[in-house]
């Protein structure tokens, strides 16, 4: 997911700054390793903190259970790409991207009208290789 970053015009050519969102620390050490490998400066809050962050952040990375409606207008109003690790989340119009898997292979998920919403716009090169909802 963290390069698909990349294909985001507002984020495309600098090195973006990533807020996990999370109650635990659960997959945080690893998800914050696998961001910082691709040059993303990570820092971690937990959803009562979130929106207080969200003002450093480019993108924020909420995990499952996280994403209440405060982290949801914090998105929109900070203008940052929200990324759940929920499908469920995008299909609902919650979250702007997700990763699932469809017949047994990672697919990127897409929910255009978030995306827009968070005031990003993503490369249609990215599109072409997602399923996108609206």
């Amino acid at each position: 997911m963290g390069k698909a970053l990349n294909y985001d015009q507002a984020i495309k050519g600098k090195s973006p700054n990533i807020l996990l969102v999370a109650d635990s620390d659960d997959g945080v050490r690893e998800l914050r390793a696998a961001f910082q490998k691709v040059g993303a400066a990570v820092r971690v809050a937990n959803a009562a903190s979130a929106e207080s962050a969200a003002d450093w952040a480019d993108a924020m990375y909420v995990f499952p259970g996280q994403l209440t409606p405060a982290v949801r207008n914090a998105c929109m109003t900070h203008k940052v790409l929200s990324l759940s690790a929920t499908v469920g989340d995008v299909e609902a119009g919650n979250a702007s991207v997700a990763v699932g898997v469809n017949n047994g292979k990672p697919q990127l998920v897409i929910n255009l009208s978030r995306v827009q919403a968070e005031g990003h716009k993503l490369s249609s090169r990215l599109l072409k290789l997602a399923r996108v909802v609206r």
